[in-house]
């Protein structure tokens, strides 16, 4: 990262106002340590220990590292008080983080409509922490509760049970199911469509492509897989990506042809790609399982 593109961070009007909101102490640590790219000196600790202290945000990921829950915020668009929470909301990666719940609840809701031959159709929703993109989805096309069962996979056990009063809450529990498994040891053989949305985007490339593959060899022919990744458009806002990496969230940004390429060696075609526009700082990968060569 070029130090002037580190600059024009902090100088953007909305660090501004952050660096204006905190305590002048604090926010020359945070200008001190994003410019070291510091994450491990003392002063770097106190710097996280305030930002744990004053965000409700970061305070719950942190606590949360492995969950979706804390993706609660952008998705719900949920009111913030502290000046840390309102900036990391209005900086363009925290909106674009709500404008790819969107894209994928309008492309899922299309694709099932496509696949759907009046056959019954099983959407796995894997990694699907609270599943609040499947739940809008039905909310939103109630056309389709008659065409598909969802069943969202994940081992947060509070997730999914969030998940499940929300769901039973609106009357949904006949078409949308949780279960508590590995993503790792979960096999979608009889799934139409499979999503995974959020899980690759902290993964290097040989990583991704363990899981795809994994998925892959237990998907049926013809059978959907929407994956998504984290781009490297997402540095454009540098201030906002060390302030995650605070807590540890580390992203590996490909661009939108690496991410395609993580199917190379799968039985999988790929079909096409959407982003989270306007800013594209997230691409979603769709493609087909297809016949393996014996």
């Amino acid at each position: 990262m070029l130090e002037n593109d580190k600059e024009r961070a902090l100088n953007a009007p909305h660090a501004q106002e952050l660096l204006h909101n905190i305590p002048k102490e604090q926010g020359d640590q945070l200008i001190q340590c994003f410019l070291g790219n510091d994450l491990e000196s003392t002063n770097f600790v106190q710097l996280r220990n305030y930002f744990l202290q004053n965000s409700d945000f970061l305070s719950i990921a942190f606590a949360n590292r492995t969950s979706s829950i804390p993706f609660d915020w952008p998705y719900k668009k949920k009111k913030v008080q502290k000046p840390i929470d309102k900036y990391l909301f209005i900086s363009d990666t925290g909106q674009q983080i709500y404008q790819r719940f969107k894209a994928v609840k309008k492309e899922i809701a299309r694709l099932i409509r496509q696949e759907y031959n009046g056959r019954f159709l099983y959407l796995d929703n894997l990694a699907s922490g609270v599943g609040h993109d499947v739940i809008d989805l039905l909310v939103e096309n109630p056309d389709l509760e008659g065409k598909v069962h969802i069943r969202n996979i994940d081992i947060d056990k509070v997730a999914i049970q969030l998940g499940q009063e929300r769901t039973h809450n609106l009357g949904l529990s006949e078409h949308i199911s949780f279960h508590r498994i590995n993503i790792h040891k979960y096999k979608p053989v009889d799934a139409d469509i499979v999503s995974l949305i959020g899980f690759l985007c902290p993964m290097n490339t040989v990583k991704s492509k363990k899981v795809i593959q994994y998925l892959a060899s237990n998907m049926k022919e013809g059978s959907v897989l929407v994956y998504s990744t984290a781009l490297t458009t997402m540095l454009a806002d540098p201030f906002v990506d060390y302030i995650l990496k605070m807590i540890g969230w580390k992203m590996d940004h490909k661009t939108p042809e690496e991410s395609g390429r993580l199917l190379e060696g799968c039985p999988m075609m790929l079909d096409y790609q959407f982003f989270d526009e306007p800013h594209r700082q997230h691409c979603m990968t769709v493609c087909r399982k297809i016949r393996e060569s014996s």
